[in-house]
């Protein structure tokens, strides 16, 4: 990459399917950045609404390039953001949604904490959530997050990102199964220790009847510490072999990814050790998935004496969710 303190070129990133009636404010708002990306790239995954024709008159009077693609066929959420990142060509890259409203000042802020920060490569700035008319709700994603207790790790907001072009090569192509792109890409970026989190709120999140989700962190009412303990117990209930079976084929990919870097994608900053370090953490992590899934298919004895020796080790509660999942195990819940 180029100087990131003065990137050549800036790119956003747009996925967009029946977005209509939400879509031109969130192009309006690209149009009064007090710095101007060089592109956006809108791949849309077949809109039978109004999408295209909003898009299409965007393109007339948006003071920079505007290259939007039509998908023949649907590809998916994922797919679709993967295809608009392949088509960029920025040294910084920002994600967008359809339906959120970004600051004037957010590609300005978001520039100068690249600067700030040269040893990182995703950035995530905080979201004030928003009703379906933009009202504001004074609360914000991480605001909810840390009510929680629960580790910033849980903050991945594909909206809310900003990558250089350096994790984009990492992280392209996706894999066939990963449905989630942000995840994928966050993940990478965290095991790399190259994620960065900005705390300044920089745009709107708002949530709508199409998009609600239901991860706590995007409800429009205040939350606390016992939701965060709510919903920890219920991630417990949830937690199957089949699960775990699929985090551990998960983690293999990352770790096949990284074994694939090579000095043509990486730069200084990305030490061949970082790639070591990462790579043996998620080794470890498998090996305590797989040592659960024995404990889950041995007899009481073994359930009991093996879970209390993988607990007294701190292994429950620095992966999973300590007593709760090691119950779990030791009845086979």
């Amino acid at each position: 990459m180029n100087n990131l303190r003065n990137p050549d070129s800036i790119s956003i990133a747009m996925a967009t399917y029946n977005g209509a009636p939400y879509l031109k404010e969130q192009l309006d708002c690209f149009n009064e950045q007090s710095i101007l990306p060089n592109e956006l790239i809108i791949c849309d995954d077949g809109s039978t609404d109004e999408t295209i024709n909003v898009i299409e008159s965007f393109q007339k009077y948006a003071p920079f390039n505007v290259k939007f693609i039509q998908n023949q066929t649907r590809l998916g959420y994922g797919k679709n953001f993967e295809k608009a990142l392949n088509n960029t060509t920025g040294d910084l890259i920002f994600l967008s949604d359809q339906d959120d409203v970004w600051f004037p000042n957010k590609i300005e802020e978001i520039i100068n904490v690249v600067g700030q920060n040269p040893d990182k490569d995703l950035f995530l700035n905080d979201t004030e959530i928003t009703d379906a008319k933009l009202n504001p709700t004074g609360l914000t994603k991480l605001g909810q997050i840390k009510r929680t207790s629960l580790s910033l790790d849980n903050f991945v907001q594909g909206s809310c990102a900003c990558l250089t072009r350096q994790l984009a090569d990492i992280a392209l192509p996706i894999p066939e199964n990963i449905k989630a792109h942000d995840n994928w890409i966050s993940d990478i970026a965290r095991y790399l220790d190259i994620r960065y989190i900005h705390n300044e709120v920089l745009q709107y999140y708002r949530i709508h009847e199409r998009n609600t989700s239901n991860y706590m962190a995007n409800r429009t009412k205040k939350l606390n510490r016992s939701t965060g303990i709510f919903n920890q117990r219920n991630a417990s209930r949830a937690t199957t072999e089949h699960k775990m079976n699929s985090d551990i084929h998960y983690k293999k990919q990352i770790n096949s990814r990284l074994r694939e870097l090579h000095s043509s994608v990486i730069s200084g900053h990305i030490s061949s050790d970082a790639i070591a370090e990462a790579q043996k953490r998620i080794d470890e992590y498998i090996d305590v998935l797989n040592t659960r899934l024995d404990i889950r298919n041995s007899n009481m004895i073994t359930r009991i004496h093996s879970g209390f020796a993988m607990y007294i080790d701190g292994q429950y509660q620095e992966h999973f969710n300590g007593a709760l999942s090691l119950t779990k195990d030791i009845f086979r819940t």
